[in-house]
C-alpha cells in the first residue's frame, strides 16, 4: 500500500468528525521511554514555585500546596504549552480558583504536551464566560500526552455563546501527539490511566459541544481503569452536542487503512466506571448521550460498568446506557444499569428519539459481545445488548467472571461499588 503522511489523514478526519477545531499545537513525537532515574526533577513546595515553573523543565511535588482563594492562571498555553513532566508524588494541590477564561485554555495547566502523573487536585472551582473555542478542565485543558494516577474532584462551570465547548472534569480535549513529518508506523496512542473525578460539570453553550465527565473529546487516546462520579448539565443553543458520562465525543480509528503496517489498528478502552447524572435542554438539531460516550467511533471499549440517569429535552435525541452514536467500534464485556426521562414536547415533529439500553444509534459494522442492560422510564426503541432480568446480579462478583468475561480481579470490586 502507497505510504500516506499522517497530516493528510488527520486534517480530513478532524473535518469529518464534527468540526473539531483542534488548536494548532505543535509537539515532539517520541517513541523511547523515559528512564526517570536519569531525569533531573526540580521541587515544588510553594504556591509561588508552582506559578514560577520553567515550563520545559521537569518538577515533583515534596509536600501539599493549598492555592487559596486568589485567582489562577492556568500553566502553559496555546504557545508555549508545559513540555516536561510533572510528577505529583501523591501529594495534593487544593483549592483551585479560576473566573477568567484566559484565552480559551482553562484549567490547573492551560496547555500541557508532557506528563502528568501521581497527583490529586482537590476543591476545582472553575466559572468561567469565553467567546471563542473554549477548552476547559480541572487537570488542563488541551492535554496531548500520557496521564496516570491523578485523582481531580471540584465543580466546573463553562459559558460560551459565540463557539464550541471542550469541558470534561479532567480535561476538555485529550489527543496523541502528532506530528505532520510522523508516518503511520511511528504513531503511538498516549493513555489515560488509573484515573478517578467526581463533581459537578455545567455547560450553557452554542454551536458544538463536546462534554464528558472525564474529557469532553478523545482523540486517539487509550484508557485504562476509570472511575467517574458526576453530574452533568448541559444547555445547548444550536448545532449537535455529545455529552458522555465519560468522554462527550470519541475518535479511535487513526490507524485504520494502514492495516499492512500494523496488525492491531484499535484503540483500547478498558475498565471505565460511571456513576453518572446527565441533565441536558438542548434547542439545538440533535444530541447525543450516552453512559459512557455520546460518540463513538473505531476503538474497543471492554469490561466496564455504568450506573447512569438521562433527562433529556431536545428537538432529536439519540441516547445509549454505554453508547450514545456508535460507528465501527467494538463493544465487549459491558453491563449498565439507566434510567431515562425524556420531555417528548421538546422533540421536533420530523425528526426522531432513539434510545437504547446499549447504543441509541449503532451502524451494520458495531460489534457487540458479553453486553447486558436494565433500563427503566421511556420505552428503548433500540436493544443491541442483553436484557439483565435479574438486576441483583449486579452486585455479584462471580457474573462479573462468569457472564461478562472480565479479567479477574483487576475490575470487578471498583465496579460493583456503582451498584450499591
Amino acid at each position: 500500500m502507497k505510504k500516506i503522511r499522517l497530516w493528510m489523514v488527520i486534517s480530513l478526519l478532524l473535518f469529518l468528525t464534527a468540526c473539531n477545531f483542534a488548536p494548532n499545537i505543535t509537539t515532539n513525537v517520541t517513541t523511547q521511554t523515559t528512564n526517570e532515574s536519569d531525569v533531573v526533577w526540580l521541587n515544588i513546595s510553594t504556591k509561588e514555585q508552582l506559578m514560577a515553573m520553567d515550563l520545559t523543565k521537569n518538577y515533583q511535588l515534596v509536600n501539599d500546596i493549598d492555592l487559596g482563594i486568589e485567582e489562577w492562571i492556568p500553566l502553559g498555553n496555546q504557545s508555549v504549552p508545559f513540555s516536561g513532566m510533572f510528577n505529583g508524588k501523591g501529594y495534593t494541590i487544593s483549592n483551585l480558583r479560576i473566573t477568567l477564561s484566559h484565552g480559551g485554555f482553562v484549567g490547573l495547566f492551560g496547555v500541557v504536551v508532557g506528563k502528568v502523573y501521581d497527583l490529586k487536585i482537590t476543591n476545582v472551582f472553575i466559572d468561567v464566560v469565553h467567546q471563542g473555542i473554549l477548552y476547559v478542565g480541572g487537570l488542563a485543558g488541551y492535554v496531548s500526552n500520557d496521564v496516570v494516577d491523578v485523582f481531580v474532584s471540584g465543580n466546573i462551570v463553562a459559558q460560551n455563546h459565540h463557539s464550541n465547548t471542550f469541558a470534561g472534569l479532567l480535561a476538555g480535549f485529550v489527543t496523541a501527539k502528532i506530528s505532520s513529518s510522523m508516518s503511520a508506523t511511528q504513531f503511538i496512542p498516549n493513555i489515560l490511566e488509573n484515573i478517578q473525578v467526581e463533581g459537578t460539570l455545567s455547560v450553557n453553550g452554542k454551536n458544538f459541544i463536546y462534554a464528558g465527565g472525564l474529557v469532553g473529546k478523545l482523540y486517539n487516546t487509550k484508557l485504562k481503569n476509570i472511575d467517574v462520579d458526576a453530574r452533568l448539565f448541559i444547555a445547548h443553543e444550536q448545532y449537535r452536542a455529545y455529552i458522555g458520562g465519560v468522554v462527550g465525543h470519541n475518535y479511535s480509528g487513526i490507524l485504520q487503512g494502514f492495516e499492512s503496517v500494523i496488525t492491531d489498528p484499535d484503540i483500547e478502552q478498558i475498565g471505565l466506571r460511571a456513576n453518572v447524572e446527565i441533565h441536558v435542554l438542548s434547542q439545538g438539531t440533535r444530541i447525543s448521550v450516552g453512559g459512557l460516550m455520546g460518540y463513538n467511533n473505531y476503538g474497543v471499549i471492554s469490561q466496564s460498568a455504568v450506573n447512569a440517569s438521562f433527562t433529556l429535552s431536545a428537538q432529536e435525541i439519540v441516547s445509549g446506557g454505554i453508547i450514545g452514536e456508535d460507528w465501527q467500534g467494538t463493544l465487549q464485556s459491558l453491563v449498565v444499569k439507566v434510567v431515562y426521562i425524556i420531555d417528548p414536547l421538546s422533540l421536533h415533529e420530523s425528526k426522531t428519539l432513539s434510545l437504547g439500553g446499549v447504543s441509541g444509534y449503532s451502524n451494520e459494522t458495531t460489534t457487540y459481545q458479553f453486553v447486558y442492560f436494565t433500563s427503566s422510564g421511556s420505552s428503548l426503541q433500540n436493544n443491541m445488548g442483553s436484557l439483565l432480568e435479574d438486576v441483583s446480579l449486579l452486585t455479584n462478583a462471580m457474573f462479573y467472571s462468569s457472564d461478562l468475561n472480565w479479567d479477574e480481579p483487576i475490575y470487578i470490586l471498583p465496579s460493583i461499588e456503582l451498584f450499591d
